[in-house]
């Protein structure tokens, strides 16, 4: 199965549907097709990641501990928690950041940082990363 996307910020509304109607008359010709629309997900940015990593790996060295138990430290603070019922046992489940929006992400970022600044860890700015923190 093959993939179309249109960068819809790059295009007006009528280049977008001039060329979706375009692509999908050739496809129509040639043979069967499925067409789904959907939203696009804003997760997170590359450079939110490796800078989140940055901070936590400053804090886990600072401390001493191990940086997966600081990223569940910080996710818990956040409230990146979800409790399920399994097996008649209430669990804890702590939230991937794969799918946090930018915003979210952003987030989880301010709250590493308060943890740094408590802690008197000194830390890179975020734009030394490419990127500023959304509010």
């Amino acid at each position: 199965m093959e993939q179309f996307v249109l960068n819809v910020e790059d295009l007006n509304i009528k280049s977008v549907f001039n060329n979706l109607v375009a692509t999908l008359r050739t496809r129509v010709k040639s043979n069967s097709i499925v067409v789904t629309l959907s939203d696009k997900k804003v997760t997170r940015s590359g450079q939110q990641n490796r800078y989140f990593h940055k901070l936590v790996g400053l804090i886990a060295e600072h401390q001493g501990n191990d940086a997966e138990r600081v990223k569940r430290e910080i996710k818990h603070k956040i409230g990146l928690v979800e409790k399920q019922i399994i097996n008649s046992e209430l669990i804890t489940i702590i939230k991937s950041t794969a799918d946090l929006k930018v915003d979210e992400f952003s987030k989880l970022i301010e709250a590493t940082i308060s943890v740094c600044v408590f802690l008197e860890i000194s830390y890179p700015t975020p734009d030394h990363y490419g990127f500023k923190i959304d509010k």
